[in-house]
This record gives structure tokens, sequence and C-alpha cells, in this order.
């Protein structure tokens, strides 16, 4: 049993290893979870249902699946009492007998995502999960303490910005017990961001300062929109950027400031990093269209000057934007 936890460990690293040379994206792939909830035996088995405590880290490998490792326990379980069969006498605690035992468990998990993670603009993530693992006991049930189980499951989060989402995970699993066992894991969890720049946020508004420091994109241009949490290009900001494109072909003196912009939601400085990214994307788009680079510039301003101040969806996406200002 105890070769069974090295291996899922060895997988999971592994996975971890081959994703860990890839690009950096838009969003952070890691996600921390804590949460509680109830393991569920069936009726004949040595323990009563009992409450659940797990912490969960994952990795997004791509925009649709996650692989987590979980590890996590159940403190307080009740033994039940029944007429055990005469084959069975020998588990735990002899069995009929009421005293309490407890259990650790860590377990490995994949997740295949319904919503694009990447790219969603909804706040609601429902997924399909498997799971493996292996528990501890700290009282003998059967002929050891250890028991390997797996099994599927589904769940969905909801996030309610970048920094905050709550979910509820379930998993029907089969525990290497006397028998197959069929056993339930339900979870309910929370994911908080710690590391929120809260001194940067406050009220956000289209003020005077922002004004000076920020522009309207200019006459015929127009500015360009982005997905949540995302730089490239949609095929609506390429229809906007070829339109843009033509008049600069059509005004060769014309020099152009390409601001980047995002919603509120996200720390201060990963929405400059986010902007300016935002910004090279138009840029380069521009110059694949023949727009020379000496006549393009780009600054990012982050959160700070929305075009909306309202804190809807709306709202943010308005402000997840490239305005393309002439420069005078």
């Amino acid at each position: 049993m105890r070769s069974f936890g090295r291996v899922a460990a060895s997988v999971l690293f592994g996975l971890l290893a081959m994703t860990s040379s890839a690009g950096a994206e838009d969003r952070s792939p890691w996600t921390y979870w804590l949460g509680a909830g109830g393991i569920f035996f069936e009726a004949d088995e040595a323990n009563k249902s009992g409450q659940l405590y797990e912490g969960r880290v994952g990795y997004d490998l791509d925009d649709q699946f996650t692989v987590e490792v979980g590890f996590g326990g159940s403190p307080f379980l009740e033994g039940n009492e029944y007429n055990a069969p005469h084959s069975r006498e020998g588990t735990y605690q002899g069995y009929n007998s009421p005293g309490e035992n407890w259990l650790l468990k860590n377990n490995v998990g994949l997740l295949y995502h319904l919503t694009d993670t990447g790219n969603r603009t909804d706040v609601w993530d429902p997924y399909l999960s498997a799971v493996a693992g292996i528990s501890f006991f700290g009282k003998i049930r059967e002929s050891d303490n250890w028991s390997a189980f797996g099994g599927p499951g589904l769940g969905v989060s909801y996030w309610f910005n970048p920094d905050f989402a709550v979910r509820a995970d379930y998993n029907v699993v089969v525990a290497e017990d006397h028998d197959a066992e069929i056993n339930h894991h339900a979870l309910f969890m929370v994911f908080y961001r710690f590391d929120l720049d809260s001194s940067a946020r406050g009220s956000r508004d289209s003020s005077s300062e922002a004004d000076e420091l920020g522009g309207k994109s200019t006459g015929p241009l127009r500015p360009i929109y982005f997905n949540y949490d995302r730089s490239d290009l949609t095929t609506d900001s390429k229809e906007t950027l070829r339109a843009n494109a033509e008049y600069l072909k059509s005004n060769p003196n014309t020099n152009v400031s390409l601001e980047g912009h995002c919603d509120e939601r996200g720390t201060n400085e990963y929405n400059m990093s986010l902007g300016e990214r935002r910004a090279s994307s138009a840029k380069e788009y521009l110059r694949s269209l023949g727009i020379p680079a000496e006549k393009l510039s780009t600054v990012s301003f982050g959160e700070e000057i929305p075009a909306d101040a309202g804190h809807t969806e709306a709202a943010w996406a308005k402000n997840r934007r490239v305005e393309c200002v002439i420069k005078k």
C-alpha cells in the first residue's frame, strides 16, 4: 500500500515537470483550496459516516485539464454496531464495537473543465473529475491500516473574482477493503489568493487626473476589447485593427499610442503586466499588417483608468481594452 502513494506522487510531479517549461499564461495556473464535508461509508462497513477535511493544490495543464494533489482526513469516525459475518470477525476492533477511529488520506486527481478556463468569462466552472489515493486508518480495519481507493466525480466552482471562489466537489470511489466497498467523498471548498495588493485598490473612477494620463481612441481609430484575463486578440479585435491599419496606411505621418487597460479584478502589478501584453498584441498585429514599428508605441495603465467605473461584468467588459490614440 505504501508504494501506491509513492507511485501517485511520482506521476503528479512528472506531470508538473512536463508543464513547468511552458510559457507563462495570463492567469496563474496554480490554485489552492481548503474545504470541509463528509465521507460516507456503506451501512455494513466498520465505520459510520463522518466529517472530512481536505486541502488541495491544483495546476492547470491547459485550458481544459487541471491536476490536483490533496491531503486531508477525518478525525472522528464512530464504529458501526451490527452482526458481523463469521468470516469477518477478525476485523475492526473485533466488530460490533462502537469505538472511535480516524483516518488520513492523500490523493491525486484530474479535472476536466466543461468551460475553457483560460478564456472563461462565465463565473461558473463545472467539471468532471477522477481521483485515486490511499487512506490510513488509526485503528486496523481488515488486515491492516491501509486502504487504496479511486473513482469518478463531478463538481462546480463559482468565481466571484480571480482572487476568491467557492466550490462543491463530489466523488464516488471504490475502496480496497474486504471486498469492493463503494464510498462517497463530498466537499465544499474555498479558494482565496493571499497576495492581494489591497493598497493599490480603492475606488476606480474616470477622474480628471486619470483623463490626463490616458486617452480615448482618436477619430477614426477604434478601441479593441479582450476576453477576461486574456491578451490574445479575438476575431472582432482583429477586424477592428485591420480597419485601423487602413487608416494609418492612408495617413503615413500618423503616430499611434496603444494603451493597454484591464478591469479591476486582480492585483495592480498583475494588471499592469496584462495591460502591457494586450498593447503588445495589438502592436504586433498592426506590424503584421504593414504598419512600421516606429509609428507605434505601447503603454499600460492596468486597472487605473476604467472606461466604465461600474462593478458589473458589463462594465468590466468595456474596461478590458486597448485604446488607439493618435499622438499629437
